[in-house]
Protein backbone atom coordinates (compact mmCIF):
# COMPACT_ATOMS: atom_id res chain seq x y z
CA UNK A 1 0.00 0.00 0.00
CA UNK A 2 3.14 2.21 0.81
CA UNK A 3 4.82 1.55 -2.24
CA UNK A 4 1.73 2.23 -4.39
CA UNK A 5 1.24 5.76 -3.02
CA UNK A 6 4.31 6.66 -3.17
CA UNK A 7 5.28 5.88 -6.96
CA UNK A 8 1.60 7.32 -8.21
CA UNK A 9 0.90 10.05 -6.15
CA UNK A 10 4.29 11.34 -4.80
CA UNK A 11 6.45 13.55 -5.92
CA UNK A 12 9.60 11.98 -7.47
CA UNK A 13 11.85 13.49 -4.36
CA UNK A 14 9.66 12.02 -1.98
CA UNK A 15 9.95 8.23 -3.25
CA UNK A 16 13.91 9.04 -3.78
CA UNK A 17 14.38 10.15 0.22
CA UNK A 18 12.72 7.28 1.36
CA UNK A 19 14.59 4.49 -1.02
CA UNK A 20 17.65 6.55 0.08
CA UNK A 21 17.19 6.51 3.31
CA UNK A 22 16.91 2.60 3.32
CA UNK A 23 19.92 2.28 1.15
CA UNK A 24 22.31 4.55 3.15
CA UNK A 25 21.76 2.30 6.02
CA UNK A 26 22.04 -0.95 3.85
CA UNK A 27 25.27 0.40 2.66
CA UNK A 28 26.77 1.34 5.76
CA UNK A 29 25.54 -1.60 7.99
CA UNK A 30 26.03 -4.69 5.61
CA UNK A 31 30.39 -4.53 5.48
CA UNK A 32 30.07 -4.02 9.24
CA UNK A 33 27.74 -6.77 10.11
CA UNK A 34 29.39 -9.47 7.12
CA UNK A 35 32.82 -8.89 8.05
CA UNK A 36 32.51 -8.00 11.95
CA UNK A 37 34.46 -4.43 11.18
CA UNK A 38 34.37 -2.55 14.56
CA UNK A 39 32.18 -4.14 17.19
CA UNK A 40 30.24 -5.34 15.75
CA UNK A 41 30.75 -9.77 15.35
CA UNK A 42 31.41 -11.21 11.65
CA UNK A 43 28.18 -12.45 10.68
CA UNK A 44 28.36 -13.44 7.13
CA UNK A 45 25.23 -14.41 5.20
CA UNK A 46 23.03 -13.88 8.23
CA UNK A 47 24.54 -10.11 8.91
CA UNK A 48 23.79 -9.29 5.20
CA UNK A 49 19.82 -10.51 6.02
CA UNK A 50 19.75 -8.49 9.07
CA UNK A 51 21.24 -5.36 7.05
CA UNK A 52 18.70 -5.51 4.18
CA UNK A 53 15.82 -5.92 6.55
CA UNK A 54 17.21 -2.97 8.90
CA UNK A 55 17.61 -0.61 5.66
CA UNK A 56 13.79 -1.99 3.85
CA UNK A 57 12.78 -1.39 7.35
CA UNK A 58 13.87 2.38 7.87
CA UNK A 59 12.87 2.98 4.00
CA UNK A 60 9.09 2.33 5.08
CA UNK A 61 9.45 4.39 8.35
CA UNK A 62 10.51 7.30 6.34
CA UNK A 63 7.90 6.62 3.40
CA UNK A 64 5.07 6.34 6.29
CA UNK A 65 6.14 9.22 8.07
CA UNK A 66 6.03 11.40 4.95
CA UNK A 67 2.90 10.29 4.18
CA UNK A 68 1.18 9.82 7.84
CA UNK A 69 1.90 13.67 7.74
CA UNK A 70 -0.48 16.39 8.90
CA UNK A 71 -1.52 17.51 4.88
CA UNK A 72 -0.26 14.45 3.69
CA UNK A 73 -1.90 11.75 1.71
CA UNK A 74 -3.56 9.74 4.79
CA UNK A 75 -4.29 10.25 8.55
CA UNK A 76 -3.28 7.85 11.38
CA UNK A 77 -4.43 8.58 14.75
CA UNK A 78 -4.02 6.67 18.22
CA UNK A 79 -6.76 4.67 17.37
CA UNK A 80 -5.76 3.15 14.09
CA UNK A 81 -2.97 1.98 16.26
CA UNK A 82 -4.72 -0.51 18.98
CA UNK A 83 -4.58 -4.75 18.75
CA UNK A 84 -7.62 -6.55 18.01
CA UNK A 85 -7.97 -9.86 18.90
CA UNK A 86 -11.02 -11.03 17.65
CA UNK A 87 -9.35 -10.27 14.18
CA UNK A 88 -5.99 -11.87 15.31
CA UNK A 89 -7.83 -15.18 16.41
CA UNK A 90 -9.67 -15.20 13.14
CA UNK A 91 -6.38 -15.81 10.99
Amino acid sequence: MINANLSRRWRRGHRYASALAGEFNQLILGPLLIFGIGPFPKLGVVGAAIATNIGRGTGALVALSRLARPGGRFSIYRHHLRLEPAIMESC
